[in-house]
């Protein structure tokens, strides 16, 4: 219980800390990344994640559950909507330094969630039932065309109390999913369980 009530005040304290503090790109701050990435490791397909189960909202009423509109849970908070978004074509070029408070978004472009960005006029959709689209080199990932795309969304989650568990349930991702703050990493094909949240 520890870990969400610090996980929340973390979250807490980084809003407070964005709002007041003076933007940066970090184009001059070298990466320190690992050697391997969590992507390319066969052995990694998730950290810090829940173990799977059934998709549900729950609700505080029975009446609310018989209805079934997530609004009318106070355990819910959509995410849908606009995005700050940045797409590269490769992973070397992806803005390394996003997770942090202080970098500057400001020139990114802005995408609808939940959306695909192919069809959003990113990048160009990729579809195949013939040729696979990328070279065959597993575990490693070409480097010269793998689109990785970031997103960044502030919000606050004002109507839970801080001993309350909070979980963010991301539906319908693809491929491999780093959340910024680096406490939780998600590996999937599809996961279709319902919509973001």
């Amino acid at each position: 219980m520890n870990y969400k009530i610090k996980i929340t005040a973390l979250l807490i304290l980084l809003f407070f800390t964005f709002s007041c503090a003076k933007m940066h790109k970090y184009t001059d701050v070298p990466w320190e990344g690992q050697k391997i990435e969590n992507w390319e490791n066969p052995e990694i397909y998730g950290i810090n994640k829940e173990a799977p189960r059934a998709y549900f909202i729950p609700y505080l009423k029975d009446s609310d559950v018989i209805e079934d509109k997530h609004s009318k849970s106070p355990f819910y908070k959509s995410l849908n909507g606009d995005w700050s978004f940045n797409l590269v074509t490769k992973p070397s070029e992806r803005p390394y330094y996003f997770f942090k408070t202080d970098y500057d978004v400001s020139n990114w472009d802005t995408i609808k969630v939940p959306a695909n960005w192919e069809l959003e006029g990113f990048d160009v959709p990729i579809y195949t039932n013939v040729k696979y689209p990328h070279e065959k080199t597993p575990p490693t990932i070409q480097d010269h065309y793998n689109p990785v795309g970031s997103y960044r969304k502030y919000f606050n989650i004002d109507n839970l109390s801080i001993q309350e568990d909070v979980y963010l349930h991301l539906g319908a991702v693809s491929s491999a999913m780093h959340q910024v703050n680096r406490v939780r990493h998600h590996q999937s094909r599809r996961h279709l369980t319902g919509q973001p949240i």
